[in-house]
């Protein structure tokens, strides 16, 4: 009896080192995997459009790694520190993704400016179809909020109903001076106002836009701000495009279904997919990056990048600048509406001559982006 319990403690030994062995190695993979992640906001997809998956996945090797330090914690393994000096080596990767100390100050004066971005997603209505109806419900989210300027994206009107929608969102907010921009100029009049916009309570001195591979990416707006000219971009780069069914499959099937042809064959197109979006906005980036280095006054950017913090596009655009979230969030800071993933793709920035004393993601569903606002108050030193 004594010999048999001996062999079974033995094999019992021996299945547990066999586990933490695969474990080990697991790990090591993991915090490769990690590190890599790290680069992706430096390397251009353009260039290697792998690191740009990787930079998409780090908020998931982020848990993997810290599960891992708490599983070698509490088998008393020193192994344990691997995985910890991986995670600490991506602090400024991990800083522009959780924030745990926010502001909320409440300011005021005439230098103050709050800013609301909106990607409105055809007035959560469909390009064919009418918005009247939601339009007023995303009006009224909007006024609510009392911002001093309001970026919005995918603003989707016929071409009748342009004026009478702007109306309404001018009288919900309060605010007096717009302009506006299409996404496609070539676009004939009958195929409605598909645009960028940007509502004002500060008068508007001009209006230009950035332009790349026949698209608009960026609406510039030059406001006068008790006596400054502030320059404010509102910023839209390219989507991933995924159709609906695509997005069910990220939102459900992967969950429920991960096995199914289905998922096989959307999972390829949606790879397809990411991979040239990837690369289309490092593109689209580089030209937006080129009009923020180029701004002679006090710029704020907003708007809609369709990538993570972790990305070369964020960091191309937001080199040099405050990022409101990193200034004044809390929390994960997510700002995709979707199931899944969480996300921030909806950005809020400044140059250096201003404080940032606000910052909030509105968690309040009328698209598939949440209202983010942030408040800057413009310096003199």
């Amino acid at each position: 009896m004594s010999d048999n319990k001996a062999s079974k403690k033995k094999s019992g030994r021996g299945i547990a080192g066999a586990f933490r062995t695969i474990a080990r190695l697991v790990n090591i993979v993991a915090i490769v995997l990690l590190l890599l992640s790290y680069c992706a906001a430096y390397v251009n997809p353009s260039k290697l459009w792998w690191f740009a998956f990787l930079g998409l996945g780090y908020p998931v090797l982020l848990v993997i790694n810290l599960g891992f330090v708490v599983y070698w914690t509490f088998l008393r393994r020193k192994f344990a520190f691997v995985s910890l000096i991986a995670l600490l080596l991506g602090w400024n990767m991990l800083w522009v993704h959780l924030q745990f100390y926010g502001k909320d100050n409440k300011v005021s004066g005439p230098h103050v400016i709050k800013v609301l971005t909106f990607n409105v997603k055809h007035l959560s209505g469909s390009v064919n179809g009418t918005t009247d109806g939601k339009a007023a419900s995303v009006a009224k989210l909007v006024g609510e909020n009392k911002a001093d300027v309001v970026v919005m994206q995918e603003f989707y009107s016929g071409t009748a109903t342009f004026e009478s929608k702007i109306s309404m969102f001018l009288k919900s907010t309060g605010l007096k001076y717009y302009t506006w921009r299409n996404y496609f100029p070539s676009r004939g009049k009958n195929r409605g106002n598909f645009c960028m916009v940007t509502l004002s309570r500060f008068p508007i001195v001009s209006s230009s836009e950035v332009n790349y591979n026949r698209r608009r990416v960026a609406l510039i707006t030059d406001l006068l701000v008790a006596g400054d000219t502030v320059r404010l971009i509102n910023v839209h780069l390219k989507s991933n495009q995924l159709n609906q069914d695509e997005l069910n499959l990220v939102d459900f099937d992967l969950q429920h279904n991960p096995d199914g042809e289905a998922v096989r064959r959307g999972s390829k197109n949606i790879y397809w997919k990411l991979r040239k979006a990837f690369i289309d906005r490092a593109m689209d980036a580089r030209e937006v990056a080129r009009a923020v280095n180029d701004s002679p006054y006090p710029l704020i950017i907003s708007g809609d990048f369709n990538d993570t913090p972790a990305s070369y596009t964020a960091r191309t655009i937001l080199k040099g600048l405050k990022d409101s979230f990193v200034e004044a969030g809390s929390g994960y800071g997510n700002t995709y509406a979707g199931n899944l993933p969480p996300i921030r793709i909806d950005y809020l920035a400044a140059s250096q001559q201003f404080d940032i004393e606000q910052y909030g993601v509105i968690r309040k569903k009328r698209s598939d982006h949440y209202p983010v606002t942030a408040t800057f108050v413009l310096r003199h030193d």
